[in-house]
């Protein structure tokens, strides 16, 4: 299993962008005060994005993954420090995000996280 794992890393590390070079090259850049505006998704739109490669994030607590998730949907709550960098390192920079909230302002606000550290290829949010 630890081999599966350092092989995804190493496959992982190999297709993308570092992103703390990345995100250091955001913070040097203009402030960036506007992007991509994610769209309400409904439920078979969000499978049918997932099945064309898109990253399905979940950005509810733990606690609400547990209960209930979409299937494929990785785990970055919003309510814990750090989201925009956990999403920097898990979304590859040519991969689309479609972000999974409680509700709509949850899914907005992770949306305006993502955009803050230069994601731009938001899918949408359910």
């Amino acid at each position: 299993m630890i081999a599966k794992i350092d092989q995804f890393t190493a496959e992982l590390a190999g297709a993308r962008t570092d992103p703390l070079e990345r995100i250091v090259a955001l913070n040097r850049g203009p402030l960036v005060t506007s992007g991509v505006e994610a769209m309400p998704l409904a439920p078979r739109q969000v499978e049918l994005k997932r099945s064309e490669g898109a990253l399905l994030v979940d950005v509810r607590t733990p606690y609400q993954f547990d209960d209930a998730h979409v299937p494929g949907a990785v785990c970055i709550p919003i309510v814990e420090a750090g989201f925009g960098s956990k999403l920097a390192w898990v979304a590859p920079d040519d991969t689309e995000v479609v972000l999974i909230g409680r509700d709509d302002d949850d899914a907005r606000h992770a949306a305006a996280l993502a955009m803050a550290i230069g994601m731009r290829k938001l899918g949408g949010f359910l």
